[in-house]
């Protein structure tokens, strides 16, 4: 992870903003995924170490939900019913966490 953060930052300083063109917008997209894993890394990290601060098991359970279900979502084609089957959760509690996510589910079933 963190080699690939070195390398975009690199290709940032390549990347001067006369010359951006259309990989910049990549680069973007890139460095922002990259930022979502760390920030990930570091939560679950601190939940292996038993660092919770002041969250309940419940709390600490729903940021884990809203963490995963939205991206076993996506690996499941959008399907609401998949991700309920393959995570055994109610599908109300799906769409919940979609939801709060502020994830359109015009996509889902």
């Amino acid at each position: 992870m963190e080699e690939a953060r070195l390398c975009s930052d690199k290709a940032e300083e390549i990347l001067e903003p006369d010359n951006q063109g259309l990989l910049f917008p990549e680069l973007l997209t890139l460095k922002r995924k990259l930022r979502s894993a760390e920030s990930y890394d570091s939560i679950f990290r601190d939940w292996s170490q038993g660092l919770v601060g002041s969250k309940t098991f419940q709390e600490v359970s729903e940021e884990f939900a809203a963490i995963v279900i939205p991206k076993v979502w996506r690996r499941e084609g959008y399907k609401i019913s998949r991700v309920a089957a393959r995570l055994s959760i109610s599908p109300k509690k799906v769409r919940r966490i979609l939801r709060h996510q502020g994830i359109s589910q015009t996509e889902n079933s």
